[in-house]
């Protein structure tokens, strides 16, 4: 009796056959469209020698086209079977899946039922239910039944909480409610009716049960623009940090030329050697340097005509930067470039006579382009208005204000010099 055929194997040859017939007529395809060339050639050549051996060339590449029009049908036919066969290939094993499937389906579900899965979950929420239980009862408090007022607690609590904070104070220093020497004003006339003793008394206590009293210790006026003061902090009598208060008026210059920015730039970069500048800054090598000769040897070397290169920031380019007056627009913005120079000679005096100006050293300089790009900003702060802690504490320091105005003046001679319609004339100032 003969073997029954294997379905899979039977289509798996079929589709194999028909693809070998296929490249065998792709084979046969391309010597045609080879000869045709030829042909075509063949014709071209001898259309105006020889207008016999012409025709005959033409005649038998139409003979060839013929028959290559007849492969491409029989190649579409055999393409198409070929689809048939491996989309009917593909249902027989989608069916055969789906069968075991179904059948796996069928021993998982054979011994259980709807009414068996009810009682599971039943079962589960009962005790789900018995654990939440047990935990809350486990969760009551020790003293749980007797009988507490919390309200008689909460009292008793105040008492113990204002009996400690009556101790502290009596512990702790008076706040002092005179003022300190200097600060006094000119003494206001005695009333007509004296206080009795009992205001008296009050305003004392009021006095002494200050908890947080913040007041000035002591305050001067340095000159017209800068004025100093100075306050303590006391908490339940402790003694707080003592702030120091320096006020002063900033002043700020801005410089506005045809020059274009680009130009400006460039000069500013000349100016402070920036191509000189090493790629990791001059902090490192400066650091390095102990003595005052080899301070004046690097400023020499590495500084341009006026200052030394620190770094920039081009803020134009930076979006997360709202510029309002270019908010929403996509076009390119103005340059907006901040410059951070110095001069570490004029540093090393200031920061030897007064260390709070590392603060504000070394100085910057922000250049703008004009929004209809007709020209430049340059803006910069004065040193001596910026570094107004030459009040130190109350005290003046004439010899530092004198360095830091000698900085103003280096500085506004850079911002003229690169500025200037004509350079040579601002390198001149």
């Amino acid at each position: 009796m003969a073997r029954r055929k294997d379905p899979k194997q039977t289509a798996r040859d079929a589709i194999v056959g028909l693809r070998q017939q296929l490249q065998m007529i792709e084979k046969k395809e391309e010597y045609l469209q080879k000869k045709i060339e030829e042909e075509t050639k063949k014709a071209r050549t001898n259309a105006v020698s020889n207008k016999a051996v012409a025709m005959a060339a033409l005649k038998r590449k139409k003979v060839t086209e013929t028959e290559l029009d007849r492969l491409a049908g029989t190649r579409l036919q055999l393409e198409m079977q070929v689809n048939t066969l491996e989309s009917a290939n593909l249902n027989a094993e989608t069916m055969a899946a789906m069968k075991k499937a179904s059948d796996a389906l069928k021993v998982i579900h054979g011994n259980m039922t709807i009414d068996k899965v009810d009682a599971t979950m039943a079962a589960m929420n009962e005790q789900r239910d018995l654990a939440n239980e047990i935990a809350n009862s486990l969760a009551d408090p020790v003293n749980a039944g007797m009988d507490v007022d919390d309200e008689e607690l909460m009292n008793e609590l105040d008492e113990l909480q204002q009996d400690e904070l009556n101790n502290r104070l009596n512990e702790a220093d008076h706040v002092p409610v005179h003022l300190p020497p200097g600060s006094r004003s000119p003494a206001a006339k005695a009333p007509v009716a004296a206080e009795d003793d009992e205001e008296a008394q009050l305003k004392e206590l009021q006095a002494q049960l200050a908890i947080l009293r913040t007041g000035p210790v002591g305050s001067l006026i340095v000159d017209g623009n800068t004025s100093y003061k100075s306050s303590n902090n006391r908490l339940l009598g402790m003694p707080g940090p003592t702030k120091h208060e320096y006020t002063s008026t900033l002043r700020a210059i801005k410089y506005e030329c045809a020059v274009p920015v680009a130009e400006v730039i460039a000069r500013l970069n000349k100016a402070v050697n920036k191509a000189g500048t090493d790629s990791e800054g001059p902090l490192p090598q400066l650091q390095k340097l102990r003595e005052q000769g080899g301070l004046e040897e690097y400023v020499a070397t590495k500084s341009g005509d006026h200052f030394l290169y620190f770094n920039d920031v081009p803020f134009h380019k930076l979006p997360s930067i709202a510029i309002s007056s270019f908010a929403g627009d996509n076009k390119e913005r103005p340059l907006v470039v901040t410059y951070t120079i110095g001069d570490p000679r004029f540093a090393q005096q200031i920061l030897a006579r007064n260390q709070w100006a590392a603060v504000c050293i070394p100085p910057r300089l922000l250049v703008v382009e004009k929004p209809d790009r007709s020209g430049t900003s340059v803006y910069f702060h004065t040193a001596s208005s910026i570094m107004a802690m030459a009040a130190h504490e109350g005290q003046r320091d004439e010899e530092l204000e004198k360095i830091l105005e000698a900085l103003d003046k280096k500085l506004e001679a850079l911002v003229v010099h690169i500025t200037a319609e004509m350079p040579e004339f601002g390198a001149a100032l």
